[in-house]
């Protein structure tokens, strides 16, 4: 698999996740926070796939790359973030009652897993070394 094949898998798998629990609870409240917390759990397989690759290409051959996993992860990830504003635009009052909190969350989460994925590539992370 390539590390195009894993961007793409990981985007539509994660945009399916999406679809599927707001299809089975509803285009609601209830639906989006649980489409987020679903999204959160497919993102995070695919960077469990990446910090795994090292050790299982030994046993599993034509296991994508590392950087390629955590690329994905990352792709994976931003469709949690699209799912996340969608909990904001039903449920703004979280936002509004604490915002420093979910600011800090938000904002920290998201920078993190850009951090993740301007690191993985190799060449990337010699700009920033």
């Amino acid at each position: 698999m390539s590390g195009r094949s894993a961007l793409m898998i990981a985007v539509a798998g994660n945009g399916i996740v999406a679809r599927l629990s707001w299809a089975w609870y509803g285009w609601n409240m209830g639906g989006v926070h649980l489409a987020a917390g679903h999204t959160a759990r497919f993102s995070a397989r695919w960077f469990m796939a990446g910090f795994a690759a090292p050790g299982l290409v030994r046993w599993i051959r034509g296991w994508p790359a590392e950087a390629a996993l955590l690329q994905a992860f990352v792709a994976a990830h931003m469709v949690h973030y699209a799912s996340v504003i969608a909990v904001l635009a039903f449920d703004p009052a979280h936002l509004l009652h604490h915002p420093i909190t979910a600011g800090v969350a938000i904002v920290g989460g998201f920078l993190l897993g850009l951090g993740v994925g301007l690191r993985a590539k190799p060449r990337a992370a010699e700009l920033y070394g």
